[in-house]
């Protein structure tokens, strides 16, 4: 359940930049300070898991299989 809710976000803000996202979430700097403390546990237990991993590698392979980023990486290689 937690994957689908995280693919649906994902594909629905896709194209939303950090600045979007912060605000429509509606975080300030106190709200972030009081609430760091507690998610890091959090965080860190999601970052850690084998999906998340295996999530990160997907989309990384799929950036670095575009043509436009294969062609840049050469150009930028000599």
């Amino acid at each position: 359940m937690v994957s689908a809710s995280i693919d649906t976000w994902y594909a629905n803000h896709q194209s939303d930049t950090i600045a979007t996202i912060a605000a429509s979430l509606h975080i300030n700097e106190e709200a972030m300070a009081q609430c760091s403390s507690a998610l890091l546990p959090i965080v860190y237990d999601a970052i850690e898991t084998p999906w998340l991993t295996a999530h990160i590698r997907d989309m990384l392979e799929a950036f670095y299989a575009q043509p436009s980023i294969k062609e840049g990486l050469a150009l930028n290689h000599d």
